[in-house]
């Protein structure tokens, strides 16, 4: 019987490791909702573990989007965001931080979203878009979204 509370020890430290290993690989399900010659690998907001997100209304947030690939290169992007509530879009601020960087296997391409305060508290769709251009052409363009908690 001695040997029973070592064994749940064992048990519930082996348990809590995974809960550590899930919350640090934790990320954000998004929906691709038109991309041309970009793949998305995945995103990460500012505060955010798991969708739907909790965005406070009135904040900043920054997002990083992981690139598995960016076909051409380009000299701008234009990035938008937008919260789709009750049918109807409403535009959030987002300011492009850095532009994009590469590695051998992907880029990054962060930026600041600002969450008017008037937006209501509800659940809602986030949707961000990034063109990439190349003098007046358009080299690529991306699109996802995901589920947010307006609090």
């Amino acid at each position: 019987m001695s040997s029973f509370p070592a064994k749940m020890k064992q048990i519930y430290l082996v348990l809590s490791f995974m809960l550590v290993i899930s919350i640090v690989q934790s990320r954000i399900d998004f929906i691709d909702c038109g991309t041309n010659n970009i793949s998305v690998k995945k995103i990460k907001l500012s505060g955010c573990m798991y969708v739907p997100c909790q965005i406070q209304r009135g904040s900043d947030y920054f997002v990083q989007l992981v690139l598995a690939s960016l076909d051409s290169r380009f000299d701008a992007v234009e990035v938008t965001a937008y919260v789709s509530l009750f049918g109807a879009l409403f535009p959030v601020n987002a300011t492009t931080m850095t532009p994009t960087f590469y590695n051998d296997q992907e880029a990054l391409l962060e930026f600041k979203l600002v969450f008017c305060q008037s937006l209501l508290r509800n659940r809602a769709l986030l949707y961000l878009q990034a063109t990439y251009k190349s003098g007046p052409e358009i080299t690529g363009h991306l699109c996802v979204s995901f589920k947010v908690q307006l609090v």
